[in-house]
C-alpha cells in the first residue's frame, strides 16, 4: 500500500502479422494495516491511454468490489474497500479498449486516504524573510520531522506538525525535507528545493557579443528567473541609440562612436530586494577607420607574432604588401606610409577582457612573444588618438 506502479497492456504475437492485446493484468495486495483504501488507475504522461476496469477479489477469487469508469469522460477506474491487515487480495485490471497497447499507473492508497500520487510539500520556491510549508492529505495526528539543508539557511517553527514556518537566517539555495510514517506504517520522505533572499550575480549571467563595431546593433540577454520583478541593465554607453528591452531580460542598442569598450551588465530584482551586484559582459569596440590591423600569424603556436597598422586604402600599398610588412618586409615605401601610426598602443586581451600583453607600434609594427599564454582565443586591440580597432588572435601552443 502507499505505492504507485507504471504498467501497460502488452501485444501478444500470434503468428504472421497478427497481434492481440493481453487485456488483463493482475496484482497481489497484502495490506499491513486495516482500513479503507482506494485503488485507482490513471494515465501516464506521453503514453497511449486505455479504458480500464478494476475488480478486487479475496483469496478465494470472490469479487469484492468493481469500477469501470471514474466518470463518463474519465475511462480510468477507482474503487474503495475496507481491507483487513495481513489478508491476501487480488486486483484485476482489464483493458476494455481492444487491440490497444495502452498504458496506465496503478495506485493503492493507505488507510485514511493517503494517495501517494497526491502527497508533496506545498509552499513557495523562494521566500524573503519567512515562508509557510505543509504536507496535505496526512492522517490526523501524523508527526512530521522537518529539516533544511544547509541547516544555516533557515530555522523551523512548528516542528512535528504537518505545517511549518521557515524563518530565513542566510541567503542561499537548499532543500526542505519532510519525513513521516504514513498510515501504511511506511516511512516517507518528501523534498522540495527552496531559495531564501534575492538573486545574486551568479543567478543571472549575461550573454552578448565579445566584440562590436561603431554603428552596430548589439544584443544582450540573461536567463529567465521565475520570481524576477525587474531586469535592470547598467553601463549602457552614453550616446547609444535604438535602445530597447529595458526592464526585460533582453537588451538591444546601437553602439555609439568614440568608445573603446563596453561592460554591459544586469541585476535582477525580486520581491526580496533589488538584486545583487551586476553580472557583466565585456565587449571590445572597434571604431577605427582609415587603417587596418594585421596580425601575422593570427593562428599562433605561442611563439612570436607581428602586429602591424596599415593604411586601409593607401595608393601603392596592396593587401599583399601589408602582409609583407607583417613579415618584416621593411621597404621604404611601406615604412613611410605606416610611420604615422607609431606610438599607437597595442594590447592583447583574453576572453574576459583582461590585458595579457601590451606594447607600442614602431615603424608600423610591434613584435610580441606569446609564450606562456594558454590555448584560447584572444583579441588584439590597437588604439591611436580617439580611434580603435580590434582583431581576433588564436593561440594553440
Amino acid at each position: 500500500m502507499g505505492e504507485r506502479q507504471e504498467r501497460n497492456f502488452h501485444l501478444n504475437y500470434e503468428g504472421t502479422t497478427l497481434f492481440r492485446t493481453c487485456d488483463v493484468d493482475w496484482a497481489v495486495l497484502v495490506p499491513n494495516v486495516s482500513g479503507n483504501v482506494t485503488i485507482r488507475t490513471a494515465p501516464l504522461l506521453g503514453r497511449t491511454n486505455c479504458n480500464t476496469r478494476l475488480t478486487l477479489f479475496n483469496a478465494a477469487i470472490a469479487q469484492l468490489a468493481q469500477n469501470d469508469n471514474i466518470s463518463p469522460s474519465n475511462l480510468y477506474s477507482s474503487l474503495t474497500f475496507n481491507v483487513t491487515a495481513n489478508i491476501q487480495y487480488f486486483i484485476r485490471i482489464e483493458n476494455l479498449t481492444a487491440n490497444t497497447n495502452g498504458y496506465y499507473a496503478l495506485f493503492v492508497s493507505c488507510p485514511g486516504g493517503q494517495d501517494p500520487s497526491l502527497l508533496g510539500i506545498s509552499g513557495p520556491d523562494r521566500f524573503c524573510s519567512w515562508g509557510s510549508y505543509s504536507v496535505s492529505g496526512l492522517a490526523a495526528g501524523t508527526a512530521v520531522t522537518w529539516t533544511v539543508s544547509p541547516a544555516s539557511m533557515a530555522t523551523v517553527q512548528g516542528q512535528g506538525n504537518s505545517s511549518v514556518t521557515l524563518n530565513k537566517t542566510t541567503t542561499t539555495t537548499g532543500t526542505l525535507t519532510a519525513s513521516f510514517t504514513n498510515s501504511c506504517n511506511i516511512t516517507m520522505t518528501l523534498t522540495k528545493n527552496v531559495s531564501t533572499g534575492g538573486y545574486n550575480s551568479g543567478d543571472y549571467p549575461v550573454s552578448g557579443p565579445s566584440s562590436a563595431s561603431c554603428g552596430q546593433q548589439v544584443f544582450y540577454q540573461t536567463v529567465h528567473l521565475p520570481d524576477a520583478t525587474n531586469y535592470q541593465w547598467v553601463n549602457i554607453p552614453p550616446g547609444a541609440t535604438n535602445v530597447s528591452g529595458l526592464g526585460t531580460r533582453f537588451l538591444s542598442f546601437t553602439v555609439p562612436s568614440g568608445i573603446f569598450s563596453m561592460s554591459v551588465g544586469v541585476r535582477v530584482a525580486s520581491s526580496c530586494d533589488a538584486g545583487g551586484s551586476p553580472a557583466i559582459q565585456f565587449t571590445s569596440v572597434s571604431c577605427m577607420s582609415g587603417f587596418r590591423l594585421v596580425v601575422f600569424p593570427n593562428l599562433s603556436d605561442g611563439g612570436e607574432v607581428t602586429v602591424s597598422l596599415l593604411p586601409e586604402q593607401s595608393p601603392g600599398v596592396s593587401q599583399a604588401q601589408g602582409a609583407q610588412v607583417a613579415q618584416e618586409s621593411d621597404t621604404a615605401q611601406a615604412v613611410a606610409l605606416v610611420k604615422r601610426f607609431d606610438s599607437a598602443l597595442v594590447e592583447i586581451l583574453d576572453a574576459d577582457g583582461q590585458v595579457r600583453r601590451t606594447g607600442r607600434i614602431k615603424d608600423g609594427k610591434w613584435k610580441v612573444n606569446l609564450r606562456g599564454l594558454p590555448r584560447s582565443m584572444y583579441y588584439v586591440r590597437a588604439t591611436t588618438g580617439d580611434r580603435r580597432v580590434t582583431v581576433q588572435l588564436y593561440v594553440q601552443p
